[in-house]
C-alpha cells in the first residue's frame, strides 16, 4: 500500500514540477495536462510490453533476454517520452523546450520510484560481508554478480540494511544457499535504490535553480541525461540483482553510457546556439546604439 501511495506522489510530483516550469517557460498548463496523460498512457502500454516480451516462453534463451537485467526505469523513460514527443510534433510545440521542462519531472520521478523499489525490495545491492564467507558457498562468477567491489562492501559497511524474509532479496540469497537454516532477515546489503534516490533528488533542486537561469533550449535535458547516465552506471557497480551481460558491463550501464554520449554530444549544438544568440544580440545593441556627435 504504502509504495502504490509513493508512486502516485511521484506522478503527483513530476506533473506539478513540469506545470511550474511550463510558466516559467511560457508554455500553457493544458499542454502539460496532455502530456501527462501520454506519458501515463505511455508508461502502461511499454510496461504491458516490456513484461511481455521478458515472460513470454521464448525469451529465456533467446534475443529478447537481453531485456530482462535492462530494468523497468529506462523501460518506464521511454514509455513516457514517446507518446509525449508525438503530442509535440502534433501541437508543433518546441521540443527542445519542452524537454527542458520534462527533465526535472522525469528526475522527480525516478526519487520516487527508487524509494518504491527500496519497499518493495527489489533492485538491491551487493552484499555487504567478508568475501571469504562467500568463497565458500558461491563460485567465483556468482561472487562477482553479489559483491562487485568488495573495498566497498565489506563487513560493517554502516549505510547497508537488511530485508525481511519473504523479499525478493530474502529469496535470491536463499536460492544462492547462503543461509544454513530459515531466518528473519537477509544478509546486509548496499540499499542502492535509496543511494540512487538520494543522487536524483539532488539533482532536481539544482535543476529547479538552474531552469530559470538556463541561456538556451536543451540545457537543462543534456545535462539531466549526462548526469543520470553517470549516477546509474556508477551505481550498477554496486548492484547484485544481475550480472553483467556484455564485455563486463550490465546491459544498463550500455544504455546509460549511451545517455551519457547523447548529452555531450548535443552540447556542441546547444553552445552554437548560445553562440549565435550573443552574436545576434551585440548585432542588435550596436544597430540601436545611437551615433556620437561630432
Amino acid at each position: 500500500m504504502a509504495s502504490s501511495f509513493l508512486v502516485l506522489i511521484g506522478y503527483a510530483a513530476a506533473w506539478l514540477l513540469a506545470r511550474r516550469h511550463a510558466r516559467i517557460g511560457g508554455v500553457a498548463a493544458r499542454h502539460i495536462d496532455w502530456l501527462a496523460l501520454c506519458a501515463i498512457a505511455g508508461l502502461t502500454c511499454g510496461s504491458a510490453l516490456y513484461r511481455w516480451l521478458v515472460d513470454m516462453p521464448p525469451a529465456k534463451d533467446t534475443w529478447t533476454a537481453w531485456l530482462a537485467p535492462v530494468g523497468n526505469v529506462y523501460v518506464a523513460l521511454i514509455s513516457a517520452c514517446v507518446p509525449p514527443a508525438v503530442y509535440c510534433l502534433c501541437r508543433r510545440l518546441n521540443l527542445a523546450v519542452m524537454a527542458d521542462i520534462a527533465a526535472p519531472s522525469l528526475a522527480i520521478a525516478i526519487v520516487f520510484a527508487r524509494m518504491n523499489c527500496f519497499l518493495v525490495g527489489c533492485c538491491w545491492g551487493d552484499i555487504c560481508c567478508d568475501r571469504d564467507e562467500l568463497a565458500v558457498v558461491l563460485d567465483e562468477r556468482t561472487i562477482g554478480r553479489v559483491q562487485t567491489v568488495p573495498a566497498l562492501s565489506g563487513a560493517g559497511w554502516p549505510l547497508a540494511v537488511c530485508f525481511p524474509r519473504g523479499s525478493v532479496v530474502y529469496t535470491d540469497q536463499m536460492m544462492l544457499g547462503l543461509f544454513e537454516r530459515p531466518q528473519d532477515w537477509s544478509l546486509p546489503c548496499h540499499p542502492v535504490q535509496l543511494y540512487e534516490a538520494a543522487c536524483m533528488g539532488g539533482l532536481v533542486i539544482a535543476l529547479m535553480w538552474c531552469f530559470p537561469r538556463r541561456h538556451t533550449p536543451l540545457q537543462i535535458a543534456c545535462v539531466t541525461s549526462i548526469v543520470y547516465g553517470t549516477v546509474r552506471f556508477l551505481l550498477e557497480f554496486l548492484r547484485a540483482d544481475h550480472g553483467a551481460t556484455w564485455h563486463g558491463l550490465t546491459m544498463t550501464q550500455v544504455i546509460s553510457a549511451a545517455f551519457i554520449v547523447t548529452g555531450i554530444a548535443l552540447l556542441p549544438a546547444v553552445r552554437n546556439v548560445l553562440a549565435r544568440s550573443s552574436l545576434t544580440d551585440s548585432s542588435s545593441r550596436a544597430k540601436k546604439r545611437p551615433l556620437a556627435r561630432r
